[in-house]
């Protein structure tokens, strides 16, 4: 269903755009990620994964609460309710 493909592409653009940011910005956590890298500064690496894993699991949370709430007003069937 679509709100379940919202729910996982959410959480994997995060990874996409720290990836992107690697390869070429010089700002956000994927730079911060290079540079941390390139310094072996372990502790910044860990706190730039840790970051990036709240954020994916926020926007999970945020999407499937939305499909929470959006899914039983329109998915449900109106004659389930009707007694013959």
């Amino acid at each position: 269903d679509m709100l379940g493909a919202l729910n996982l592409t959410s959480s994997l653009s995060v990874i996409g755009a720290i990836v992107a940011e690697m390869a070429g910005s010089e700002h956000g956590l994927g730079a911060l990620l290079t540079t941390a890298f390139n310094q072996n500064d372990l502790p910044l690496q860990f706190v730039v994964i840790l970051a990036s894993s709240a954020i994916a699991l926020a926007l999970y949370a945020g999407t499937a609460s939305l499909q929470a709430m959006i899914e039983p007003r329109f998915l449900s069937n109106p004659r389930d309710d009707q007694e013959f």
